[in-house]
């Protein structure tokens, strides 16, 4: 520790003048060795463009042990046991924000990661409000630490660029300020708040987002993995033998995910071999890893988003406020989220409880234990098929998909499924949940899961198993594309806010869950009922809870499109209201389109073989505005008119007559024309 702060003292201004009153100024060289932990009050400058590029790896082996990995555990507590500490899954933040009474100031600057960097560590944030990425028992680690409120931080004038996951992440604190700034180049969000009190945001341009995503999540879930592996005593005979018979020590599993690893990062960088190319694992690297459409893969992109207390990467109202500090007093002015563009990797995520006798939890909900890895990783049963059959789970079973059947899903294996199955077996998984189930019932099926992976006579899944979709690769729920998300958040004024070049580009929702319309027949545990598949739709501005969200000045959502989901400009739900200032010109909506990619020829498919309106449903909405209770009702969302449904923005929108909601269904008619009608 160096004037308060790990592995970088920055150049230390004594009598406060020289470096225009910066008590610290820093330089690239401050962060060679890692996260700029910030443990003191002051008023720190960047000096010059940041890119941040620790401990870098070379190309011979990218994948060694500390390659853009921290290995001091007395500076980045966690990162040698990949438990108990805030570095336990690595560099998490460029610059970690970990007291209260903090300037920030980039002084017009750059800071951004560097390539090779953002490449290995896909868990990462430029700036993180907090000691930690995640608050205690959160997160896909066990992150060990005690969080302190943080108070008094003001980061302004600069420029956030290139990131895996937020340009800015916050939790627990009170009193920030954000100005003039320009991020971009995010994979999750612009700016991420999570539980906080009294937050002003002004004059902030959020996007584009990352549009040169190198991998798909497998990249990092391998990273993680063989990370762990590193932990496990690999000397003596440790195996594991696979369905079919297939047997590999612990050692060959090992080295199997580092080379697939290896090949993928030099492939990427234009650097392959010709050991590469003769490698027995480089086509399926290859096609395991790179993500083709190059664009971010994860449940949901935003530009903006502000959560009460808690984690945001299950369903919309999900965190709690019971406080005043969990969520209250936003303030966003001159902000404009302009260029967001999402691919989600949906992945029909495997769950054993039936073949345990769990049906049912005690609330009546589905027992869904998913099939995890030790980070998190979801285990993606199409990718541990042969090469050729990746595609069926997709296509659904029985007459939909020429009669494939649990039968024809033998384990065949991959590197990294391998790698997650070895981990499960010879080392114990983190203490935390997820959100989906508590820690008592985490063994739920396993038994199931390991005897169909590793029994060499196993005839395909067992038909106790079940699939639950609308998850990407951490079964986080999927949601899309939303411009600025508020999460029940009190007392929220937004002036001058615009919204637009929002595209969701991710495919149709799989058909391997049927013709499911939410949590209870085949969704995720936590997506809306009677919403069927989530990931391909677009909000504009989200708000559920929170009561009354004041818009004032030149507020807009333009130019929103979805390619196979819905659009919604404004998503009012539960206690959730809008007020418009008469003397402004109101809310704007223009260029709000769903289906864009949808022929007629698709259309009539989905709606023949069941698979429309549920799970794929396409309409488009300037202002939707309900009460999640509503979706009980069978009519819903096709008819508004009948019993207690009116999501016409009646008792959520003041003055009563600012805007009036209306809700339109794509559909083709006899001749193939697509139209639009009002539902």
């Amino acid at each position: 520790v160096i004037n308060g702060i790990v592995n970088a003292g920055g150049q230390q201004n004594q009598n406060g003048d020289e470096n225009n009153g910066c008590d610290y100024v820093f330089r690239n060289s401050d962060f060679y060795a890692g996260t700029v932990r910030i443990r003191r009050s002051g008023r720190y400058c960047l000096g010059e463009d940041i890119v941040f590029n620790p401990k870098q790896g070379n190309i011979a082996s990218p994948n060694r042990y500390g390659a853009w990995f921290p290995t001091d555990a007395k500076a980045y507590p966690g990162c040698d046991t990949h438990d108990d500490g805030s570095f336990a899954l690595g560099f998490f933040a460029a610059i970690a924000i970990e007291t209260s009474n903090v300037e920030l100031d980039l002084k017009g600057y750059e800071l951004r990661a560097g390539r090779r960097f953002y490449i290995q560590q896909r868990f990462f944030n430029l700036i993180e409000i907090q000691n930690a990425p995640f608050d205690f028992g959160e997160g896909p680690a066990n992150f060990g630490q005690t969080v302190q409120r943080i108070r008094n931080v003001y980061i302004k004038n600069g420029r956030l660029g290139l990131t895996s996951h937020n340009g800015i992440h916050a939790f627990n604190v009170d009193n920030v300020g954000v100005y003039d700034l320009q991020v971009y180049d995010f994979e999750v969000a612009g700016i991420q708040f999570n539980g906080f009190n009294d937050v002003e945001i002004r004059n902030v341009d959020i996007g584009p987002s990352a549009s040169d995503v190198p991998f798909w999540g497998y990249y990092s879930h391998g990273r993680f993995s063989l990370n762990g592996l590193s932990l496990i005593d690999r000397k003596d005979q440790k195996y594991v033998r696979f369905q079919g018979g297939r047997q590999l020590t612990l050692q060959q599993i090992y080295e199997n995910l580092r080379d697939s690893l290896d090949i993928a990062f030099r492939a990427e960088l234009g650097k392959t071999t010709d050991n590469d190319k003769s490698h027995k694992l480089y086509d399926l690297s290859l096609d395991m890893y790179k993500n083709p459409y190059r664009l971010p893969d994860g449940s949901t992109l935003y530009g903006m988003i502000f959560n009460s207390k808690g984690l945001a990467v299950q369903g919309f109202g999900d965190s709690d406020n019971e406080h005043r500090e969990h969520g209250n007093k936003l303030y966003l002015e001159n902000v404009n989220v302009d260029g967001l563009r999402l691919s989600v990797n949906e992945i029909p995520t495997l769950y054993f409880d039936r073949c345990d006798g769990y049906y049912r939890n005690e609330d009546g909900s589905t027992s869904i234990t998913p099939v995890l890895g030790r980070f998190g990783d979801v285990f993606d049963v199409r990718r541990a098929l042969r090469t050729q059959d990746w595609s069926h789970v997709d296509r659904g079973f029985g007459e939909r998909n020429s009669g494939y059947s649990y039968d024809d899903i033998k384990y065949y294996g991959n590197p990294l499924s391998d790698a997650q199955i070895a981990l499960g077996i010879f080392s114990a998984p983190f203490t935390s949940n997820w959100g989906l189930q508590a820690e008592a019932d985490s063994s739920r099926g396993k038994e199931a899961f390991y005897r169909w992976a590793t029994d060499s006579k196993s005839d395909g899944l067992p038909k106790c198993a079940r699939f639950a979709c609308n998850a990407d690769s951490m079964f986080h729920l999927n949601k899309g594309v939303i411009g600025i998300r508020l999460d029940g958040i009190e007392n929220v004024v937004v002036r001058n806010v615009k919204v637009k070049e929002l595209s969701n580009e991710s495919p149709l929702g799989s058909s391997a869950c049927g013709s499911y319309d939410g949590p209870f027949d085949g969704g995720q545990p936590s997506g809306l009922r009677r919403e069927g598949y989530m990931g391909a739709d677009v909000r504009g501005i989200s708000i559920i809870n929170g009561g009354t969200t004041e818009f004032y000045g030149q507020c807009s959502v333009e130019s929103v499109r979805s390619w196979y989901g819905d659009v919604i400009g404004v998503h009012l739900m539960d206690n959730a209201a809008i007020y418009l200032d008469e003397a402004d010109d109101g809310m704007k909506f223009n260029d709000l389109e769903c289906a864009t990619s949808v022929s007629s020829a698709l259309y009539g498919q989905l709606r023949d073989s069941g698979l429309s309106p549920y799970p794929n449903n396409f309409y488009d909405c300037n202002i939707k505005a309900e009460q999640l209770k509503d979706r009980r009702f069978e009519s819903y969302p096709y008819d508004y008119t009948k019993g207690n449904i009116d999501h016409s923005g009646l008792g959520y929108i003041y003055p009563k007559d600012a805007i009036q909601g209306e809700c339109k269904e794509v559909y083709f008619d006899d001749d193939g024309v697509k139209r639009r009608r009002f539902f």
